[in-house]
Formats: C-alpha cells, sequence, structure tokens
C-alpha cells in the first residue's frame, strides 16, 4: 500500500498527469538553522488540516532524488479522489489534488484551511492554480 500511495503522489506531484483540481502552495525553504522549524510548522499544519477534515497522514517516504513526502488522504490504502501531498528537497511544496470526479470544492476547503494555518504562523509563500 505504501508503494502505491509513493507512485501516486509522484505522480500527482512530479507530472501532474491526472487531471482534476490542483492548487499548490511553495516556499523556498529557510537558512539552514530555521529549516527545522519552517518544516514542523509545514507538518503540524498538515497534520491538523488532515484531522480536521478525517483524512490520515502516512509516514515520510524519502525518495532517492532528496524529496521526503508526506501524503494525507481518505483512508489507509491506496490514494483515490483527492490528496494533500507535502514534498521537501529544497524548497517546499505542498499540492491540492483531486481527481474529477471529486468535487473541487473538496480542495478549496483543504486549501482554506492550511494556507490559514500558515498565515497565523507568519509564513511567507506563493500559490498556483491549475
Amino acid at each position: 500500500m505504501k508503494y502505491a500511495s509513493v507512485v501516486l503522489g509522484l505522480l500527482w506531484l512530479v507530472t501532474g498527469c491526472f487531471s482534476g483540481h490542483v492548487i499548490e502552495i511553495k516556499m523556498p525553504l529557510s537558512a539552514v538553522d530555521a529549516r527545522a522549524t519552517q518544516e514542523k510548522i509545514v507538518l503540524d499544519s498538515l497534520r491538523e488540516v488532515a484531522q480536521e477534515l478525517g483524512m490520515h497522514v502516512d509516514d515520510p517516504i524519502r525518495l532517492q532524488n532528496g524529496y521526503v513526502q508526506y501524503v494525507a488522504k481518505y483512508g489507509t490504502g491506496a490514494v483515490s479522489g483527492f490528496a494533500i501531498v507535502v514534498a521537501f528537497s529544497d524548497h517546499v511544496s505542498i499540492a491540492f489534488r483531486s481527481l474529477e470526479d471529486v468535487p473541487e470544492t473538496t480542495a478549496e476547503r483543504a486549501f482554506a484551511l492550511f494556507k490559514q494555518k500558515l498565515d497565523r504562523r507568519g509564513m511567507t509563500y506563493t500559490v498556483r492554480r491549475v
């Protein structure tokens, strides 16, 4: 099951080959001394949003390209319908992705909750809608 989440998460995050609604938040990672704090804020926000939406956060997945990825999804099986994918490399990428059969409001609600938590903690980021 973990492998299926990795593959789908990577496809959704890196290639964007799934059609549907996508919102992405990107932020540069701070200097080394502040990086751990920044990562903790992002992961705490992910866990809080996932809990509010009744989602499960998988254990971190370390990839060969240096990415560390977290996936929040409904249930504990493979990703289906909607997921929040957080990846750390030289920047932080947070993608809210849903397939066409999932209402756009699902991604919008998750995005709004996550954005609210980042804003409350004074994080700087950019938003891209696809």
